[in-house]
């Protein structure tokens, strides 16, 4: 946890495994390093006064004590490198206005961005409460999607996860019109629609949607770029309802 002191990186940029992406500060966390390093310089003083008495019985207690305070300004040195978050692995950043967050205090396990790999990019689905009713989609059951940068082509896929409980709140913001997207949106009411979280936008849905994960084969993930939208359909569903769907 700290705050956001600086963000090297944008949404859509490429990065390495072990890139920098954003650094924190967290004053705690650096008072307490300073406090063990004075206390360990101090022991080691003692531990030299006692080694020239030639105190064997106090030298080996003491001894230990500068043991565990090395071991313990070598973990908050740990937990202050980590305060640089680095990237996990090589891909492109996914996230939205990075630069807000400069200033932010983020906790423990806040989610500011993600690195999408080139060949694990998935399909996320935003259906209408009315129409996922009546599509009654399954894990498993075949998809097919089309891009607005590529409408001629098709892209298979198969439904991984369905989140049954609907929600105005939009999972991924691109799909709002206001940005752009395809779905219809209304300004958040209340207080938390200024928070600058990825979970508080200023937009929410007209109408409750369902979420709907779905799995790309590997050649189409590298094919597409990260944050495309357009719309999908289940074959065997659309027997069942003549509706399709929208995707990100």
């Amino acid at each position: 946890p700290g705050h956001v002191t600086a963000v090297f990186v944008r949404g859509g940029q490429a990065v390495a495994a072990g890139d920098a992406l954003l650094r924190l500060e967290n004053p705690g966390l650096a008072a307490d390093r300073a406090a063990a390093v004075a206390e360990l310089a101090k022991a080691e003083i003692g531990e030299r006064v006692l080694l020239n008495r030639n105190s064997q019985a106090g030298l080996l207690a003491q001894g230990k004590r500068v043991e565990a305070l090395r071991a313990r300004v070598d973990e908050l040195a740990r937990r202050e490198d980590e305060l640089v978050i680095r990237a996990p692995r090589a891909g492109l950043v996914v996230g939205r206005q990075l630069d807000a967050f400069v200033g932010t205090y983020l906790a423990a396990g806040t989610e500011v961005l993600t690195i999408a790999a080139d060949d694990g990019k998935a399909l996320r689905l935003a259906i209408p409460e009315e129409t996922f009713a009546r599509l009654a989609l399954a894990d498993g059951e075949r998809i097919e999607a089309r891009f607005e940068s590529r409408p001629l082509r098709r892209y298979a896929g198969t439904v991984e996860q369905v989140t049954p409980r609907a929600s105005a709140r939009l999972e991924h913001p691109a799909l709002a019109a206001a940005y752009g997207g395809p779905i219809a949106v209304k300004a958040r009411s209340g207080d938390d629609a200024n928070a600058l979280t990825r979970d508080a936008e200023p937009y929410e849905a007209l109408a409750p949607h369902v979420t709907v994960a779905g799995a790309l084969a590997a050649d189409d993930a590298r094919a597409l770029y990260v944050g495309e939208i357009g719309a999908a359909k289940a074959p065997a569903a659309v027997r069942r309802s003549a509706m399709c769907f929208r995707i990100l």
